[in-house]
C-alpha cells in the first residue's frame, strides 16, 4: 500500500481545526451556555468564525488532494462524506439559533469530526501497512461491538446536545451514559486483551487512549452536572463552568472520533477465531512444504 504523508498531515490539521471549532461553538451556543446571552460580543464568536473559515479552506484543499490522489476508493467516499457534513454544518450554523437547529448543528459537527479522523487514519503510515489478523473470540464479538459502540456514542452526543439547548432534561443524557460508557470500555478492553502487543501496537494504543478519555469525560460530566445545580452543590463560577463544559464537549468529540477509528481498525483486522486458526494452520502447512506448493 502507498503512504501519503502530505495527506496525513493535512487531515491531522483539519481534525485540529474541527475540534477547535466544536469547543468554541460550545461556549457561544446553547441555552445553558454562560456566554450564550452575550454571544454577539463574545471573543469566542470571533474565534468560532475564524476557525470556521480556516477549516473550510483547509477542508477544501484536503478533500481535493484526496480526490485526485491514488488513495483507496473507500477513503474518497469518506472525503465525500466530509464534504456533505461540512456543507450541512455550515448551513445549520447560518440558520437562526433555534433549539432544534442547534442540536442538529452539534450532531452533524461531531459526525464531521469523526469523518476527518477516519481520513487521518486512512492516510496514516500505520494503516498503509499490511493488516495482521486478530482473533475475534468471546461474546459479544469485537466486530459486533465495533458496529454498536460508535452508534451508542453518537446517541449520547445527541442527548447531550438536546440537554444543552434545552430540548430535554439531563436525565436521558445521564442514563444513556451508562450504556455508552459500558460499550466503549468493552470494545477497548476486549481489543486490548485480544491484540498481541508485538503485532497490534496501534490497536492497543488506541484502546488505552479511549479508556483514558472515557475516565476524564466521566469526571468532567459529573463536575459539569454539579456546577449547574443550586448551592452548595454548585461550586463553579460562570467562567469555570464554561471551561468545564467546553472541555467536556471536546473530550466527548475525541471519544467519538477515537471510537470510530478503533472500530474501523477492528473491522479491518478481526476475523472469527475458527478462520484465524485455519489461516494459521495453512501458513504452518505452507512453511512445512518448503516452497509452499501442494502435491
Amino acid at each position: 500500500m502507498n503512504s501519503h504523508p502530505v495527506l496525513y498531515r493535512l487531515s491531522l490539521f483539519l481534525a485540529a481545526c474541527t475540534l477547535i471549532l466544536l469547543v468554541a461553538g460550545s461556549l457561544i451556543a446553547g441555552a445553558g451556555s454562560p456566554l450564550g446571552a452575550a454571544a454577539e460580543i463574545s471573543p469566542w464568536l470571533r474565534i468560532h468564525t475564524a476557525a470556521g473559515g480556516t477549516m473550510t479552506g483547509v477542508a477544501l484543499v484536503t478533500l481535493i488532494a484526496f480526490f485526485f490522489s491514488d488513495v483507496a476508493k473507500w477513503l474518497k467516499l469518506i472525503g465525500l462524506g466530509c464534504l456533505t457534513a461540512l456543507t450541512a454544518s455550515a448551513v445549520l450554523g447560518w440558520l437562526p439559533r433555534e433549539p432544534v437547529t442547534g442540536v442538529a448543528h452539534a450532531v452533524v459537527s461531531h459526525i464531521l469530526f469523526a469523518w476527518v479522523v477516519l481520513l487521518s487514519l486512512g492516510a496514516s503510515p500505520a494503516w498503509n501497512r499490511e493488516a495482521t489478523p486478530l482473533e475475534d473470540r468471546g461474546w459479544p464479538s469485537l466486530r459486533t461491538l465495533a458496529w454498536l459502540t460508535p452508534a451508542a456514542v453518537l446517541v449520547q452526543i445527541a442527548l447531550g446536545a438536546g440537554y444543552r439547548y434545552g430540548v430535554m432534561s439531563a436525565i436521558p443524557h445521564a442514563m444513556w451514559a451508562f450504556a455508552a460508557i459500558l460499550l466503549v470500555l468493552m470494545l477497548a478492553l476486549f481489543t486490548l486483551t485480544s491484540a498481541p502487543a508485538e503485532e497490534h501496537s496501534g490497536l492497543r494504543g488506541g484502546s488505552l487512549a479511549i479508556m483514558t478519555l472515557v475516565c476524564v469525560q466521566l469526571i468532567l460530566g459529573i463536575v459539569a452536572f454539579l456546577g449547574r445545580m443550586d448551592p452548595p452543590l454548585s461550586f463553579l463560577q460562570a467562567g469555570a463552568l464554561a471551561a468545564v463544559r467546553a472541555t467536556h464537549l471536546g473530550t466527548g468529540a475525541l471519544v467519538f472520533g477515537f471510537t470510530v477509528a478503533l472500530s474501523t481498525q477492528v473491522l479491518r483486522c478481526a476475523v472469527p477465531a475458527a478462520s484465524a486458526s485455519t489461516q494459521s494452520d495453512g501458513d504452518l502447512t505452507a512453511s512445512g512444504t518448503g516452497d509452499g506448493r501442494r502435491g
